[in-house]
């Protein structure tokens, strides 16, 4: 223990040559004798080892190696607080190195009194630390007193003594106001990343944000010992800042939106900055996700009027937009957190949360282009009555995805309240192109081989057909649909020949006359005979040998 202290003070003595040439230079200058080195890296420590082979920048693990040599670590903890020359508080007093060696202690190897508790300073409070104070204490001996209690509670780790590191700890933070008012938040970063008891020196994290340098937490680098990103400082800084937040928010008088008080804002952009130091892709696209869902919740009452009551939605006036340039500016910010949000979740490899930003970046961008009508913020009911009477599909499909709407039975209203209401063919076409699989009949029974396109597709349309009460104003657009893409002209014969025999529908008669004749083979379908075309014909019918393939009746 005293040879290393002996390597700390040679260490921490030495000036840096910056300060060393500034002095020579300048000798009616401001005094510089306190203007010590940084802390050294580990690859310099060959300048800062001793002839005795120590070195000030050992990592914990080198260090312990050299502790483990004496008999009991515990012994040369104590030691260490003895040299820092620090009083322990009275209720944390345990018995000296030198005692329980049978030694009586030496003031001469041990740091000047000046270390120790000044009288006139309090003890220390985390929740008041000095606002215009200097400290008397040259920065050498601070370095010093810093490392000595660092090593000592190492020491203390290494002994699993409880006392002991109970101790080191009560003495920091006895000494936590005068590294404040010397300047030296550093020396709060190595004390606190080096001992790495976070919740109990949780108030070095509140100094710092206090005293803005909390960034000094993320810097890389430092003395061995504990200093840079670890996975714990991450835990750590992560609950701290995230508690802080949720106390400000509940704390907040009627609830509802964070706060946008700069103290909220302050910690809100820590927690962003430390985001971004440990690579914490997944909580950055968390945060952006959370800011661009609250302020587009908070546009829903500059637009309004989606009717819910089965009607179509009601637009909203382009003046009342006008009127609210705010509106478009938080829109385009919301649009552009989502797009970030996106990135990095995909970073993460998430990319089902990383789709569903895109699919809410791409709802505003339908709502900003589309002012008139209400797409963001609304119910499912809301949602699903907007996707049957908006008769574009890809603006459809924008909302289907944006509201997780998108299932089979969730498309089956829109396709056909616009192709066979409304004879919107070229919806259903659209519809087919984006969707070529999911709507496919997977049986091999089928006329047309297995996997034939859209059979399931136009078995459900012709469902819902004959549930509709109106079906006779439907029937042509239905039959152009069939004719021009359902391919399994078995399938269509069959939906054909059931509507005419249930309900006695001439139309669908001439449909089946005109479906024979235009199908080759057809004819020998429809008396129950399977043959095989002639051949040079090509016939969609080719490979059927019995009528028991022959497809079963939707």
């Amino acid at each position: 223990a005293d040879s290393f202290f002996k390597a700390l003070i040679d260490h921490f003595a030495k000036p840096t040559p910056a300060s060393s040439s500034s002095s020579s230079s300048s000798s009616s200058g401001p005094s510089s004798n306190n203007v010590m080195s940084p802390p050294m890296t580990p690859s310099s420590s060959s300048s800062s080892s001793s002839a005795a082979g120590i070195n000030v920048n050992w990592t914990p693990d080198d260090f312990l190696d050299y502790v483990n040599l004496a008999q009991d670590p515990y012994v040369v903890g104590m030691r260490f607080i003895e040299l820092s020359g620090i009083t322990p508080p009275a209720a944390h007093m345990i018995m000296p190195a030198s005692l329980a060696m049978g030694m009586a202690p030496n003031p001469a190897t041990s740091l000047p009194s000046s270390v120790q508790q000044d009288p006139a300073v309090p003890a220390a409070s985390a929740a008041s630390p000095p606002q215009n104070a200097s400290s008397t204490l040259p920065t050498a001996l601070l370095d010093t007193e810093v490392e000595l209690l660092v090593r000592a509670h190492m020491c203390f780790v290494q002994a699993c003594s409880v006392e002991g590191i109970r101790m080191v700890q009560a003495m920091v933070k006895s000494r936590v106001r005068e590294y404040v008012r010397a300047g030296e938040f550093r020396l709060l970063v190595r004390l606190v990343t080096a001992m790495q008891s976070y919740h109990e020196m949780e108030y070095i994290f509140d100094i710092l944000v206090k005293y803005e340098r909390f960034e000094l937490l993320l810097r890389r680098g430092g003395r061995g010992g504990g200093v840079g990103p670890t996975d714990t400082l991450k835990v750590a800084l992560h609950s701290y800042l995230t508690r802080r937040l949720n106390k400000l928010h509940q704390g907040r008088a009627g609830g509802g939106e964070p706060p946008t008080t700069p103290e909220y804002q302050g910690l809100l952009s820590k927690l962003e900055m430390m985001f971004l130091r440990f690579g914490m892709h997944r909580e950055i696209g968390e945060s952006l996700q959370r800011q661009a869902s609250l302020l587009v919740e908070r546009q829903g009452d500059v637009s309004q009027g989606v009717n819910a009551s089965g009607g179509p939605v009601v637009a909203v006036s382009q003046k009342v937009l006008a009127k609210n340039p705010q509106w478009r500016k938080d829109l385009l910010q919301a649009m552009q957190w989502y797009l970030d949000a996106a990135d990095s979740f995909q970073k993460e490899k998430a990319v089902t949360t990383a789709s569903h930003c895109i699919a809410q970046a791409a709802l505003i961008g339908l709502q900003l282009r589309v002012p008139d009508t209400k797409f963001v913020n609304l119910t499912l009911q809301e949602a699903r009555v907007l996707m049957m009477y908006r008769g574009t599909f890809r603006d459809t499909l924008i909302i289907a995805m944006a509201y997780g709407i998108n299932r089979h039975d969730d498309w089956m209203g829109p396709v056909y309240q616009q192709a066979l209401i409304n004879g919107n063919l070229p919806f259903l076409e659209e519809f087919m192109r984006f969707f070529p699989s999911p709507y496919t009949s997977t049986t091999t029974n089928s006329a047309s081989g297995p996997n034939c396109p859209y059979s399931v597709l136009f078995s459900e349309l012709a469902k819902r057909y004959k549930s509709d009460a109106n079906r006779h104003s439907r029937s042509t657009s239905f039959r152009k649909a069939m004719n021009s893409y359902l391919k399994d002209k078995f399938l269509a014969y069959e939906i054909a020949k059931d509507l005419t025999i249930q309900h006695n529908s001439t139309h669908w008669e001439e449909f089946l006359k005109d479906l024979i004749q235009s199908t080759p083979g057809l004819d020998y379908y429809k008396a129950g005979q399977a043959v095989a075309p002639a051949p040079g014909i090509s016939s969609p019918f080719a490979g059927l040998m019995s009528p028991s393939s022959l497809p079963v009746p939707p």
